[in-house]
């Protein structure tokens, strides 16, 4: 029987790197990016399911920690409480910075302050719950912090590969998914208003293709993968799903 190991965040802590650089080059590792059951073929392997959000909603109603418990007791009935958990945390001020900063990168027009009260759910902080749920739900729990990870990124990985038991893979150390700041942030959020986006789906003039984020990543869908796929990676979902307060 396969050992599993489920990556579960924090969002912003890393973990595009871990997804694409760490947990796939590892040997005799298979690697899933949702909640699914595990494959026949892959139970003689070690399984990762790496998913942000397992523990944290956009939901905007005060229910994360509700949206957190469930998850994780959903986690437990499919993998099993002999499981092993990876948990990043970060410091809360610059959590709550990156995730606005992801509200503006997805089309976000708010201020932080307007978004803050609007969209933010402090229950998002409460890590010592988040603690205390893997904890008493699986196995084994290793928390680590995001600073360790900007601070000795070997270190960090190193901790990471000795808990899953695993010889640490040769990867590429380059930023993916970084945040944006200052100008670049206000001038994003300012181009926002003119299009369509899952945040702003009602003021917009033009539509969300025209908008300058997703023509300066058509340019480089060679980079990535062909056109087909890319294209899938780059819409955002059917405006008409998506619940507007």
């Amino acid at each position: 029987m396969s050992k599993i190991f489920l990556h579960v965040g924090l969002h912003k802590t890393g973990t595009t790197f871990l997804q694409k650089n760490i947990f796939p080059n590892l040997e005799n590792t298979v690697v899933y990016y949702n909640k699914q059951p595990v494959k026949d073929k892959d139970k003689d392997k070690t399984v990762i399911i790496s998913e942000e959000g397992f523990t944290h909603s956009m939901r905007r109603d005060n229910k994360v920690k509700w949206y957190r418990e469930y998850t994780a007791k959903e986690l437990q009935k499919l993998y099993g409480k002999d499981s092993y958990v990876i948990l990043v945390l970060r410091d809360k001020k610059g959590l709550v910075k990156s995730l606005y900063s992801q509200y503006v990168k997805s089309g976000g027009i708010y201020r932080f302050q307007r978004w803050y009260n609007k969209y933010f759910d402090e229950g998002t902080l409460d890590y010592q719950h988040l603690i205390d749920l893997y904890n008493s739900l699986f196995k084994k729990l290793l928390v680590l912090s995001f600073e360790q990870f900007k601070k000795d990124k070997n270190s960090f990985i190193k901790n990471i590969c000795k808990f899953i038991d695993k010889p640490i893979p040769i990867y590429q150390d380059k930023i993916i998914n970084n945040s944006l700041k200052g100008w670049k942030m206000r001038f994003i959020r300012f181009v926002n208003i003119f299009f369509a986006t899952p945040m702003n789906p009602l003021p917009a003039v033009l539509p969300h293709c025209m908008h300058p984020r997703f023509l300066f990543r058509c340019c480089h869908w060679k980079k990535t993968q062909n056109k087909k796929n890319m294209m899938k990676t780059m819409w955002y979902p059917n405006l008409k799903n998506i619940e507007v307060l």
